[in-house]
């Protein structure tokens, strides 16, 4: 019931209606957000069939930005898991989806290229890194594919240092006062 109650209060109109109507939607497409879900259906007159379907061209579409990325570095077929792995990122978000997913798939590249120039590294062997384990270290290392790469080989990741020009913060003193 607490659930229930929850997820009415995520459609912010308290209407059961509306709440099947995500249900419906999000039946086929688990990881699409609340909000996204709403607003889909708001655009096909609130009919859930219309708008599994203008999520499923909007799935569409940013597969094949993802595939408007690849070269030799990706296998056929891992452009689908790119796309789905920004898309479940972002919550379906179409503010941020396609960024994300171009992003991702330049990032993979990357980190392909540079483990592909780590021949020398001792953790290093003819097999590429499975496409889940690529993403997964890069969404640790925040999309920079020399930290992920090193997620990769197992190394401790080589954070960048912070820009020229900002002041790397200071810790604060405990201003607590403590009786022992």
């Amino acid at each position: 019931m607490e659930h229930a109650a929850k997820f009415l209060q995520q459609t912010q109109t308290w209407s059961v209606q509306s709440a099947k109507k995500v249900l419906e939607v999000r039946r086929r497409f688990p990881r699409c957000s609340v909000p996204v879900a709403l607003e889909v259906l708001r655009r096909n007159d609130e009919d859930p069939h219309a708008a599994c379907e203008m999520l499923e061209e909007f799935r569409q579409r940013i597969r094949r930005s993802v595939s408007a990325e690849w070269d030799h570095f990706l296998h056929q077929g891992e452009e689908v898991f790119v796309a789905e792995s920004a898309l479940d990122t972002c919550d379906w978000d179409p503010r941020r989806a396609f960024l994300f997913a171009r992003d991702l798939a330049i990032a993979v590249k990357k980190t392909r290229h540079l483990a592909s120039q780590a021949v020398s590294h001792p953790s290093f062997s003819n097999q590429r890194f499975p496409i889940d384990a690529v993403v997964a270290a890069l969404t640790v290392a925040k999309l920079q594919p020399k930290v992920a790469l090193a997620v990769l080989f197992g190394e401790p990741p080589n954070w960048p240092a912070p820009a020229a020009g900002y002041a790397a913060p200071e810790a604060e003193e405990d201003s607590t006062c403590c009786i022992v």
